[in-house]
């Protein structure tokens, strides 16, 4: 299948996705929809996602989140192309962050991060979005070089 019509294909998943159901109420403040993931095997997943647009929302993240659905996650957005820097304090559950150039390609995966940790989580590059999902979600899907973020809400 040809690129275009492989990703009118994928964005068409949107159309019947249900929106997030809130962990806990913890994240009723945060803006939700779907976004699509389109790994290098040309399969489509749909993410059910909490968008974290705002200073405050991208400062809260997924703190004191006790668990995430497979497909659940949150999407931090930036205006503009920088070196992203993440950490895991006060967040229960391990989470895979996975930094996306303007592009909507991967650049890189942080696997399995720890729990609680205050240890730095540096994009390796400009970004603009990174997406944060339940670890082991990356390698169980074979995300790497290739992958595609597809926005869409």
């Amino acid at each position: 299948m040809n690129g275009g019509r492989w990703l009118a294909v994928c964005l068409l998943l949107v159309a019947a996705a249900s929106p997030a159901v809130e962990p806990a109420g913890l994240l009723r403040d945060f803006p939700s929809g779907t976004v699509v993931l389109a790994d290098p095997a040309l399969r489509c997943l749909r993410i059910r996602a909490w968008f974290a647009d705002s200073r405050r929302h991208q400062a809260r993240g997924l703190m004191y989140i006790e668990r995430l659905e497979p497909f659940e996650g949150m999407l931090f957005r930036y205006r503009r192309p920088a070196l992203i820097t993440m950490w895991m304090k006060n967040t229960y559950v391990p989470l895979d962050m996975l930094f996306f150039d303007a592009a909507g390609e991967l650049e890189r995966v942080a696997a399995d991060t720890t729990p609680l940790s205050e240890a730095r989580i540096v994009s390796g590059g400009p970004v603009t979005m990174v997406l944060e999902l339940p670890a082991g979600f990356a390698a169980t899907w074979g995300l790497g070089q290739g992958s595609r973020l597809l926005l869409a809400e």
